[in-house]
């Protein structure tokens, strides 16, 4: 195996054969770093490295993230060293958690110097920079780093006639459904079939990607909370308050972020009209699902989770959409968007939700709706994932038996005739 060394909870060690130099550990310390630096020059004495070939990747930088843990200077710093052991021993500097040492595959000659392989602490990419392929939706910035991504109907073209004076209907994305899903499946008219129920109400629709999830990168000073979330929605309906002039919103928020409404109307209580929820547990119910997934406390386990999270986010993708969505036609149009965005720039922080906003919530968990807000529950009976916390509970609610986790991507017409009379105002319904 080569020469080794432990150091606190990171490991160092070198491969003769292959002249790489693997920090093991998001927690590299300076000793740490020396003693690499020092056996590196040892082995390069011993063994001279051998001009470069074709078979052989260019080499990479590796900048560690000061989401978490660590300050920005230290990181920095630790983010040079690495680049110099880079250059020393004219191979790559390796960060992984299961040691492997593996080659990566050499690039196309770049016409700009080398990219950075930026590899963060909560499985997300860097800040996303707009650019012509990502034509969907409005980037909002966050004051301390970080976006929000949302669309409105009344921004899309051949969207007809929008009536500004309804409360607009603002829908969620519960990762790792991302906007494109939405803006397809519900807002875009297909050949042959009837027009989107959305797209003909005549009022506006708006719909966002919260921190974490697509194009809504999170953030170095994001800490996933419930609080932080509510604050970011309301931070969006305000901007949207003051460029459109809408006093009051209907929210529409699916599973765990249902317990988001519940601190939005909490917090803001007079620019709520309505909410719409589906697949929301009771909060009991959703720790102990959330404890039942992760049996081994791997994800729930900082660094190790975010890791595991980041190497195997394809993966967890995958396996979230196969138990959620019942048809499989769907299922794959879903399944393929969502791992196009996370492909190209998008994120999927699962482990510092489960971790973060799973700890906020039994710390501190939201206060119930006001009784003289209008709340409506839809239940989707056919989802394998979030179970009831008893049938009667269920069936007290405007239960879908052919829709699971997405009733509104799985049965769009029957779920907006559901609650298409409820989100208007009483002087218009039916």
């Amino acid at each position: 195996m080569g020469d080794q060394k432990r150091l606190r909870i990171g490991t160092i060690f070198v491969r003769a054969p292959y002249r790489t130099v693997c920090v093991v550990g998001l927690t590299a310390n300076w000793p740490m770093i020396r003693w690499a630096k020092r056996l590196a020059a040892t082995r390069m004495a011993e063994d001279p490295p051998k001009p470069p070939s074709a078979k052989v990747a260019s080499p990479v930088l590796i900048k560690p993230s000061c989401n978490a843990w660590g300050n920005a200077g230290t990181h920095t710093a630790i983010a040079a060293t690495c680049a110099n052991l880079n250059r020393d021993i004219n191979r790559k500097c390796c960060i992984h958690p299961f040691r492997y040492t593996g080659t990566i595959p050499a690039p196309a000659p770049p016409a700009s110097p080398p990219p950075i392989l930026l590899l963060l602490t909560h499985g997300e990419t860097e800040q996303p920079k707009q650019t012509p392929s990502d034509n969907i939706g409005t980037l909002l910035p966050r004051p301390k780093g970080g976006q929000l991504r949302y669309v409105q109907l009344s921004q899309l073209p051949d969207t007809g006639v929008v009536d500004l004076t309804l409360p607009p209907l603002v829908f969620c994305m519960d990762g790792p459904n991302v906007l494109e899903n939405f803006v397809q499946e519900l807002l875009t008219p297909q050949q042959g079939l009837p027009a989107p129920p959305l797209t003909t109400l005549g009022r506006d629709v708006i719909a966002f990607e919260p921190r974490g999830v697509g194009l809504a990168a999170p953030g170095q000073a994001f800490d996933f909370t419930l609080r932080a979330r509510a604050e970011d929605c309301l931070a969006m309906l305000e901007h949207i308050s003051n460029t459109d002039g809408h006093d009051q919103f209907v929210l529409a928020f699916g599973g765990c972020h249902v317990f988001v409404a519940q601190q939005v109307v909490a917090l803001q209580p007079d620019i709520i009209a309505r909410v719409i929820a589906w697949q929301a547990p009771n909060l009991k119910q959703h720790l102990a699902w959330l404890a039942a997934r992760d049996k081994h406390n791997w994800l729930r386990q900082p660094i190790v989770g975010q890791i595991l999270n980041y190497t195997n986010r394809h993966a967890l993708l995958d396996l979230w959409f196969h138990h959620t969505v019942v048809d499989d036609m769907l299922r794959k149009r879903l399944t393929l968007r969502a791992d196009f965005r996370l492909q190209e720039r998008g994120c999927y922080c699962l482990a510092s939700h489960l971790q973060q906003f799973a700890a906020s919530l039994a710390a501190k968990p939201p206060p119930p709706f006001p009784k003289t807000l209008p709340v409506l529950i839809l239940w989707g009976l056919a989802d394998p994932v979030t179970k009831a916390a008893n049938q009667r509970l269920a069936m007290s609610c405007a239960p879908r038996a052919g829709c699971g986790h997405y009733p509104e991507f799985e049965a769009p017409l029957p779920f907006a005739i559901t609650w298409l009379p409820f989100s208007l105002p009483r002087s218009l319904a039916p």
